[in-house]
Parts: structure tokens; C-alpha cells; sequence
């Protein structure tokens, strides 16, 4: 398994700056959404026993960090599209 500074250092060369703004972009949104989920009653045995009283940021990282799998398909899908994007809002040649 590469280390993090391995992994955004290649994601760097690839994509520039814009593929750290999407990675980030996706786990704060990710964890958001879970932070609302747990605050609107979510109930997991399994959650408690794992985060205990600990706080909901605590809750909503534990589910972030296990949904990494999905969450790297998505900004694997995201991010063609957001240098797409980028490109034509800038006015840069698309690569053939």
C-alpha cells in the first residue's frame, strides 16, 4: 500500500492542483453527509461499539474512512470530467 504523500504526489503530476480540489472536495462532502446522517438518528450497534460516545465527527470519519473504496472509484470517474470542464471554461486545447 503507497503512502499518502506517494499518492497525492502522483495525483499532483497527473491532474495538477485540480485533482487534490476534487479528492478533497468528495471526502468533505462525504463526511458531511455522514456527520447529518448520524445526527438525524442513525442507529448502528456496531458504530457505537466502534466510536463509542466518542462525538460525531468521530462516527462520521469511521464511515468515511470505510467508504474509501467508493470514493476513490468516484474521483477516479470525477475527475476526466473536471479537467474537461476546466479546459473549456479556460480556453485551453483539449488533448487528442
Amino acid at each position: 500500500m503507497r503512502r499518502f504523500s506517494d499518492r497525492a504526489r502522483a495525483l499532483i503530476e497527473e491532474y495538477g492542483t485540480l485533482g487534490l480540489v476534487v479528492w478533497f472536495s468528495v471526502f468533505g462532502l462525504n463526511l458531511a453527509v455522514a456527520a447529518v446522517v448520524i445526527e438525524l438518528g442513525l442507529d448502528w450497534p456496531w458504530l457505537e461499539s466502534h466510536v463509542g460516545s466518542a462525538s460525531t465527527f468521530a462516527g462520521a470519519y469511521l464511515i468515511a474512512k470505510l467508504l474509501m473504496p467508493a470514493r476513490v472509484a468516484l474521483v477516479a470517474a470525477l475527475l476526466p470530467v473536471a479537467v474537461k470542464v476546466r479546459r473549456r471554461l479556460l480556453g485551453e486545447p483539449t488533448a487528442t
